[in-house]
């Protein structure tokens, strides 16, 4: 018996059940990253000796991973729906374009992030925990003093 390929037409049928047919997916894969994410953090703070450390690094890493993140979607937000209107108006040529470009500015973007963060790393840091934390806590009529981590445990950390 010969295998028949399935195809979808997005164009047609009762717009509840596409909606399902696209959120149950999406959904899913949210879903499956969260549950990455919560492993992770059980593993790596498990790590003998080190997983409070470890732990400490991976919630600093936070903010520059959703920075990435939005640059991603930056470039995949912006060309797939200009591609999906390039095919639907048959046009797979303009969508190929679109996505190559896309791929491109991706690229570039990847480059110009690992530099800038490769270079700024530490003084992105020291602008979080010195001048915004710091006030944060004082806020909350913290003692910043008595903190546990200072400016010289982010340098060595770095």
């Amino acid at each position: 018996m010969a295998k028949q390929k399935i195809k979808q037409d997005m164009g047609s049928g009762s717009i509840p059940k596409l909606m399902l047919n696209l959120a149950i997916p999406a959904v899913v894969a949210q879903l499956i990253n969260m549950l990455y994410n919560i492993v992770d953090r059980i593993y790596i703070g498990h790590i003998p000796d080190a997983g409070a450390s470890a732990l400490t690094g991976v919630g600093l890493f936070l903010p520059i991973l959703m920075m990435i993140n939005a640059f991603a979607m930056l470039a995949g937000s912006g060309g797939a729906p200009r591609a999906a209107i390039a095919m639907g108006k048959k046009d797979q040529e303009g969508a190929q374009k679109i996505l190559g470009n896309c791929f491109s500015v991706l690229l570039i973007l990847a480059v110009l992030q690992t530099v800038f963060f490769y270079i700024f790393t530490l003084y992105f840091f020291h602008f979080i925990f010195f001048y915004f934390f710091r006030h944060f806590l004082h806020f909350f009529c913290i003692d910043c003093n008595h903190f546990p981590i200072d400016r010289q445990m982010i340098i060595f950390s770095y």
